[in-house]
């Protein structure tokens, strides 16, 4: 399935009670579940507008676990708390914002938007989708290496207090402590 497409760059952020260490040792984010049939729930909740809504309304509402769910902005929709750190995750290179379906609002007004590292879902092997919430949600279908996550900052009760931190996959030891997380 083609659409119109614009390439586009973007920087999301998570919330996450793992420090870099941890994120380090398993690669990056992964979704609990598989992601593997959201691609294809997508495809067919494309047919419709009201189907497509239906999908994004379910998303926001029972946050499954077959997505790496991120936000737009630096709250994470209340997640970015004390004891949580904060990840900067880059989007950059071969991404598009999927621009030719039709504009569909999801309960609330707000347009549902898709985004994948083709301009042709069916090739596509990442997709995401921001639901329109009010939380600036946006949820990936795929894993996120850890190369992507480019800033951290550690939660604000850790010995570092909110401190910011370029991340050097190669030496999370210097954020987190040798062999283990050292800022819980």
């Amino acid at each position: 399935m083609s659409f119109n497409a614009e390439s586009f760059s973007a920087s999301l952020y998570r919330a996450d009670g793992r420090c870099p260490h941890e994120l380090a040792r398993v690669g990056g984010m992964r979704p609990h579940n598989s992601p593997d049939n959201v691609k294809s729930e997508l495809l067919a909740a494309l047919r419709s507008a009201a189907k497509l809504r239906e999908y994004a309304q379910i998303y926001i509402s029972t946050n499954p676990k077959n997505m790496v769910s991120c936000a737009t902005d630096l709250e994470c929709g209340g997640y970015a708390t004390n004891d949580r750190w904060l990840y900067e995750i880059t989007l950059d290179g071969s991404w598009y914002m999927l621009t030719g379906i039709p504009p569909v609002k999801r309960v609330g007004g707000n347009l549902i938007k898709l985004f994948a590292d083709s301009n042709d879902l069916d090739s596509a092997t990442r997709v995401g989708m921001d639901p329109g919430a009010s939380t600036e949600e946006v949820d990936l279908a795929f894993e996120v290496p850890a190369a992507w996550i480019r800033v951290a900052r550690a939660p604000a009760h850790s010995p570092r207090g909110g401190e910011e931190f370029d991340v050097n996959w190669g030496d999370v030891g210097e954020i987190c402590g040798e062999g283990r997380c050292s800022l819980r």
